[in-house]
Order: C-alpha cells, then structure tokens, then sequence
C-alpha cells in the first residue's frame, strides 16, 4: 500500500507531495481488526456452547491435555478428538540466497515476475551464494560472502541483516513427541485425507501438514498455458488440461490475490472448465488467463 502512490499512482493521473507512514496508527487499525475477529470467534463458541481456555497447550496423552493459560494458571482437559491448528513460526533466514531463484516453492513464470516487480522497487538479490560467516561489528554487521559453486570470498557491509521469507509448521510445542504423532523431515504432521494423524483422535490442519502455507493450494501439472492481466507487475496463470480444458492450477500474484483466488479455488474443488469461469470485476483477469487455454483470449 506504502509502494503504489509513491509509484503507481502517478500512471493513473494521481499525484502526491508525500506519503508518511504513521506507524501508530497503523498498529492501532492492526489490532482493531484483530479484536475484531477474536470478539466474533469468542461469539460463535458461546452461542455453540464451545468451552474455551487462552493459553499454551501441551498433550500428556492423545486423549488428554494440559494448558497455561494467560493469567498464569495451569489446567488439564480430556477430549475424544483433537484439532491442531497452532500455524507457522518465523524461520531465520539470511537476504543472500544459496539457489538460482527466489521462492522455489512457487512457478518458474511467478518466480521471475515477482522478483522483476521486487527489483523495480529497488531490491537487490544475490542468487548463487553462500554466507560463510557473520560478524557483528560496531556499526552494524559485517558478512563473508562466497559463490555457491565456488570462487572468492567477499564481504558485505550492513545496518542490518535481512531476514527474508521463510517459515517452519509450528509443532514443537504441543508435545506431539508425547502422543507419536509422525512428522516429515521438516517437523510437518503428516496426515491422510481427513487431517487425521496416526496418533487416535489427533488431527491437523493449515501450515502444520505439508502444503504450501497459504490459504488456498493449486499444484502445477498437464498442459501449459499463459495469460498476464491487470499490471505488468501483476500475474494470472491457469494450468489447464489440453485436450478437456478442465483446470488443473491457478497462480495469482497481486495484491488483491487473496479476493481473487476464491474462485479458481471453486473450479479446482468442483472439476470446472476453462470455459465456465464468469469474470464479474476484478475477476476478469482470471477469466482473461482461463480463456487462453483454449486461444480465445480478448485482452493480451
């Protein structure tokens, strides 16, 4: 939001003198909403008569629980079945990246635009190397760099390090060692269809099982096909069965991605094709990129 009137916003005949960020006050609005959807799940659980306690959670046994809660007390619980939904945790990362591309998790064709739109702001990236070690000296931090491949050591100077994106399934704390939940090599729970574990009653959903941590999950497989819509800083990609047209992966790169993934989320979920998808508003970029997958795209 801090980026597009100091930038975008000229392309469209708006201009400003300045853009400050006032930081209290966007803290304040952070929290307003936060308490916000606190009050309305606090709601939902007394009109379904659901007992909640805030706190810190650990499992004695697959049935039962202790918690400490805020007020510093300590509590047990028993339950026949068991939800886990603790979320992600920050993981430590350096700015200098070891691999060839940014986000590996995502598409090739994301990749690259995303770091394009980074670079336009400014950004700057150094793929293919290593961080050898790290000093802090008496003015910020000091950084012994070398090629990922190999060559000459060099140094970087800075304020601060950067730590930039990276997070790890939050599941040390629960105690699932307690219960022998199985985890993969990175600490996510595995789990079948259901979200259930191995462990009788436990289950597990969001950024603790192995997916993408992200509210909505497409995998990229069959034919490809292309389409970009709205900004050039901005990217709609449909995957798209050659032959049916039946949508096998939607990537949306925007800041409005989270409005419009909802109803590639529904094709996926429902079998749709390509050619069923409507274009109400904002939209129409997706129906843009789904109507290229079968060569019939009006805006290109």
């Amino acid at each position: 939001m801090f980026h597009e009137p100091q930038h975008s916003f000229v392309n469209r005949g708006l201009k400003f003198s300045s853009v400050e960020v006032d930081l209290p006050a966007m803290m304040g609005q952070k929290d307003k909403a936060v308490s916000n959807l606190t009050r309305g799940i606090e709601g939902l659980f007394k009109n379904t008569k659901v007992n909640y306690v805030k706190g810190y959670g650990k499992f004695l046994s697959t049935s039962g629980f202790s918690v400490y809660t805020v007020q510093g007390g300590h509590s047990f619980g028993r339950g026949k079945n068991t939800a886990i939904a603790t979320g992600s945790d920050v993981k430590e990362v350096t700015a200098v990246e070891f691999t060839a591309d940014i986000v590996l998790t995502m598409d090739g064709e994301v990749r690259k635009q995303f770091q394009h739109a980074l670079e336009k702001q400014k950004m700057k990236f150094m793929l293919q190397t290593k961080v050898v070690s790290v000093d802090i000296t008496g003015d910020g931090v000091k950084l012994t760099l070398k090629p990922a491949s190999d060559g000459h050591q060099t140094t970087l100077e800075a304020d601060v390090v950067l730590v930039s994106a990276g997070r790890v399934s939050f599941t040390s704390e629960p105690g699932l060692d307690m219960i022998g939940v199985e985890t993969d090599k990175v600490c996510r729970m595995l789990v079948n269809e259901c979200f259930a574990s191995n462990a009788p009653g436990v289950h597990a959903i969001g950024a603790v099982v192995p997916e993408p941590m992200l509210a909505h999950k497409a995998q990229e497989d069959g034919g490809h096909y292309r389409a970009k819509a709205i900004d050039a800083e901005e990217i709609v990609k449909v995957i798209a069965e050659k032959e049916s047209g039946e949508i096998l992966g939607v990537y949306v790169m925007s800041p409005n991605a989270g409005e419009l993934i909802h109803e590639a989320v529904l094709a996926l979920q429902y079998g749709t094709s390509s050619e069923d998808i409507a274009h109400p508003t904002m939209s129409e970029a997706l129906k843009e990129a789904v109507v290229a997958t079968y060569d019939k795209p009006i805006h290109m």
